[in-house]
């Protein structure tokens, strides 16, 4: 019975040592995610505010899947029509958001979820980090 006893202590207390230092190394690789970056860029093209300033964070191939037609993202940007297709009301607000991060952390993938109007307008992002470690949007995605 000493011996079980012995046994389970040692099994919880080295479980719980080594599942203390995994989340405390979690924490320390969480404080440098992009989170805040690539919402704000997301954010501030929805917003359609700083167009100028996030053409930077657009890659040059870009692409946009809109109204089920594959488009250029500058292009749509660009364009005062389909740009307010992508963009829907500018009050909205939004209510869902959550963003995934590979391994390497290069490349990344956001889904919002923005309500105007009574109407939920879904976009998924998808983001990779260039040779000068800044990111740029590669594709969006927009239902």
């Amino acid at each position: 019975m000493k011996k079980v006893l012995f046994y389970c202590c040692v099994l919880f207390y080295s479980t719980s040592i080594l599942s203390q230092n995994k989340s405390d190394h979690s924490n320390s690789s969480n404080d440098n995610l992009p989170n805040n970056v690539l919402i704000s860029i997301v954010k501030s093209v929805l917003s359609n505010k700083d167009l100028q300033q996030m053409y930077d964070f657009i890659s040059p191939e870009a692409y946009i899947i809109l109204d089920n037609k594959y488009e250029s993202l500058f292009e749509v940007l660009r364009d005062k029509m389909t740009k307010e297709k992508l963009l829907g009301n500018l009050d909205q607000s939004f209510q869902f958001m959550r963003l995934w991060l590979s391994d390497d952390q290069k490349t990344a993938y956001l889904i919002i979820e923005s309500k105007g109007d009574n109407k939920s307008i879904w976009h998924t992002i998808l983001f990779t980090k260039k040779e000068n470690n800044n990111w740029q949007i590669v594709n969006w995605h927009r239902s």
